[in-house]
């Protein structure tokens, strides 16, 4: 009897716990069909003829190679949903942004690298770029917007033996 006991205290807890974790991820999402569908990024390796959206032809324009050898998340150039990422390790993230969108968060909380780039697109133009390091396992970032989503560049050159991934990706 112990041991059924036992085993139906610890199914208990596992429930809980997956349950926390779908409520967490709702949450986040603030889209609940976001836990089935998930959101389609791609991670890769920036170079100067990638394209920044997974489903636009836009390119960075300029002659600047800070950004070079640093992992972009390539979003649809429209997407509305926040990305989650979870890591293990100290991250840099550095985020484009188009002045015609709403901004605040990167003013108050992010820092002005005061480098120029220039990501062209129809709605309007990437050029200031913010950073901000991140020490903690979960890192929710707003897409951007409301006319085109902020590109995402993570900085990995420091090469511990951490990892980071995002947990809201498509499979």
């Amino acid at each position: 009897m112990k041991f059924i006991t036992h085993l139906l205290h610890n199914k208990m807890k596992f429930f809980i716990f997956l349950f926390l974790i779908l409520f967490i991820n709702t949450i986040y999402n603030k889209n609940i069909l976001d836990i089935k569908r998930g959101l389609d990024f791609e991670v890769v390796e920036y170079n100067k003829n990638l394209h920044i959206y997974k489903d636009r032809d836009y390119i960075n324009v300029d002659n600047l190679d800070f950004l070079l050898n640093k992992k972009l998340i390539q979003v649809p150039r429209h997407h509305k949903s926040n990305i989650i990422i979870f890591s293990n390790k100290k991250l840099t993230i550095y985020r484009p942004i188009c002045s015609k969108n709403k901004n605040e968060e990167y003013y108050k909380n992010w820092t002005n690298l005061k480098l120029k780039i220039n990501i062209e697109g129809i709605s309007c133009t990437h050029k200031n770029l913010y950073l901000k390091e991140f020490d903690n396992f979960f890192i929710n970032l707003h897409p951007g917007g409301p006319f085109a989503a902020d590109p995402i560049f993570i900085d990995t050159s420091n090469k511990n033996s951490g990892f980071f991934k995002i947990i809201n990706k498509k499979k």
